[in-house]
């Protein structure tokens, strides 16, 4: 056995930048193929990109229990729902993604923000833009554009939006909480704000 622990081939960057074409050194091919051998992969030589896989030149194997099949949404074409003064665009629904999550972008006004409560999911929430003061269980996080919070399952919080605007991604994982903005809330004729 040659790995212990479920790893990355990758190397950590030694800065926040694109590196140059070829500057990037890959891990010996031998790794590699040892590497998908141990965690049930089918080893074979990199492929360009823009090839379609096919069993010749796949590299992991397809799902054997998750039957659902690629989606892709552009934001301003997925389905948007108004819900207690927040503006919620549904991207991925538990149908989507297997049951493994639903996906949320969510834009709200300063003031608004949520009553204390708790979800049946876990909850991950990605800053876009703004600011905002959340408070979960016992921890206090000022989130600002390009701040993660984690939330387990069943953890009491609440947020306000500090910003004048905020964007936010939401993750629950299960899916399952996007049912709650499409059946509670209002298809958006419009993705702007009332003025």
């Amino acid at each position: 056995m040659l790995f212990k622990h479920p790893l990355s081939l990758g190397i950590p960057a030694p800065e926040r930048k694109i590196p140059q074409p070829g500057t990037t050194p890959m891990p010996p091919y031998w790794m590699a193929i040892e590497a998908s051998r141990e965690f049930g992969q089918i080893g074979a030589p990199t492929m360009p990109a823009a090839d379609p896989p096919t069993d010749e030149n796949r590299i992991t194997k397809p799902s054997e229990t998750n039957p659902t099949t690629p989606y892709g949404v552009k934001l301003d074409h997925a389905p948007a729902f108004w819900l207690e003064n927040s503006l919620f665009t549904v991207i991925a629904t538990k149908e989507q993604t297997g049951g493994s999550y639903a996906l949320l972008h969510q834009r709200l006004q300063r003031g608004s923000g949520s009553a204390p409560h708790s979800h049946e999911q876990d909850n991950a929430l990605y800053v876009l833009e703004g600011e905002l003061t959340l408070i979960a269980g016992q921890e206090r996080f000022t989130a600002s554009a390009g701040s993660f919070v984690y939330i387990p399952e069943g953890t009491s919080h609440t947020f306000r939006v500090e910003s004048a605007e905020a964007q936010l991604l939401n993750w629950y994982l299960p899916g399952g909480f996007e049912q709650l903005v499409q059946g509670g809330g209002v298809p958006a004729a419009a993705r702007e704000f009332p003025r």
